[in-house]
């Protein structure tokens, strides 16, 4: 039986201490007819030097070499460009595979799938541990009604939002012209799942966890302000209804829509308040205005949802006061709060769980 070839895009910017152990954990998983497509996206450090040298080494590795820096979506868009693979697969240069991702490429050699989805280790080398989300729901689903009710439970813990977990048939591709959206840097991964999502029919869900997700600051202080996040949220809910319409659609499909709509904004909330963030407090204060006039605002935020985070829950409770000067007030200490000391007090906190975390992936690594 014919094995489909397999293609492997990485789009690096000055990515020269992370490039090589990535390509080299790729490898390990890779066959002879195989490839890694590396699009460096006109990076200023040694980007390019790494590349060339994994190349000599390596025959399967090709490059794309580009004069102006125009973003991850645009590499990747390139990197597909030339890939010969029947099915392809997407990396961030900072992370890498273990070898278990043999067993799911294997999956696509020998199998007709239009999409498999799996779990994702996520790495904090701050506090030296590792988290494991898996789906909870897995198998082979073909008919909408557990089409659907699959897709939503990957959705719900957030698996659904990235694209490094995953393998794509070129073919859907293709046929429905997918693309990453150029210049939006806003949940770009989730909008190319939902228009591929929208084309499949076949799809295959994994338990394991192979992918390995490298967060250089687990905190998130380090997280940038936005700009239009909030129309960029309005966009993704949309394509997001769009596509569960295309399966199945049901009450509890449309409670997961509302629950998701509910963490967009506050997230948008969030935003405003970054380190980064231009906006001054007459500024903010509009901002919030906009977000609570939004239409059906106070029913999307008192959607009950056990599995909501402690940050969630507040947030809640901050957006749902009534006065708009004090919500800003009491957000601005909060992030005060958060950001003294370089995060001394989330650390803290970070620190707490560590060992439940740990505790998680050593489990999962015993099931494995």
């Amino acid at each position: 039986m014919q094995r489909n070839k397999i293609s492997v895009i990485i789009p690096a910017f000055n990515a020269q201490n992370t490039l090589k152990n990535c390509a080299l954990s790729i490898l390990e998983n890779l066959e002879e007819q195989d490839e890694i497509i590396i699009v460096d996206d006109a990076s200023t450090d040694h980007t390019s030097i790494v590349i060339s040298e994994l190349k000599k080494c390596d025959n399967r590795i090709y490059s794309i070499d580009k004069s102006d820096n125009e973003g991850v979506s645009a590499a990747r868009n390139d990197g597909m460009k030339i890939a010969k693979g029947s099915y392809i697969c997407f990396l961030d240069a900072d992370d890498y595979w273990d070898t278990g991702m043999r067993g799911l490429l294997n999956d696509a050699r020998l199998n007709t799938y239009d999409l498999i989805c799996s779990g994702t280790v996520f790495e904090y080398p701050e506090n030296n541990y590792k988290q494991v989300v898996i789906p909870r729901v897995y198998g082979e689903f073909t008919d909408n009604q557990t089409f659907a009710s699959a897709i939503m439970a990957y959705d719900a813990i957030g698996l659904l939002e990235s694209i490094c977990n995953k393998i794509y048939s070129k073919k859907i591709i293709e046929e429905y012209k997918i693309t990453f959206p150029n210049g939006v840097s806003n949940l770009e991964d989730l909008e190319f799942n939902c228009l591929f999502l929208k084309g499949s029919e076949k799809i295959y869900i994994s338990k394991q966890a192979s992918y390995h997700y490298v967060c250089l600051n687990n905190l998130s202080l380090s997280a940038v302000y936005k700009p239009n996040m909030m129309d960029a949220f309005e966009n993704i809910s949309k394509l997001r209804l769009k596509m569960y319409q295309s399966f199945d659609w049901n009450k509890e499909i449309e409670k997961h829509c509302n629950l998701k709509q509910k963490n967009y904004l506050i997230f948008s909330f969030r935003n405003l308040y970054l380190k980064d963030s231009p906006l001054n407090r007459r500024k903010r204060i509009e901002e919030i205005k906009i977000l609570k006039k939004l239409d059906g605002f106070n029913s999307l935020m008192c959607i009950e949802d056990p599995s909501s985070s402690l940050f969630q829950k507040i947030m809640t409770k901050i957006l749902l006061m009534k006065n708009k000067e004090l919500i800003d007030l009491t957000c601005t200490i909060l992030y005060k709060i958060r950001y003294f000391g370089d995060g001394i007090y989330s650390k803290k906190i970070r620190n707490l769980i560590t060992k439940t975390k740990e505790q998680d992936y050593r489990e999962y690594e015993l099931r494995s």
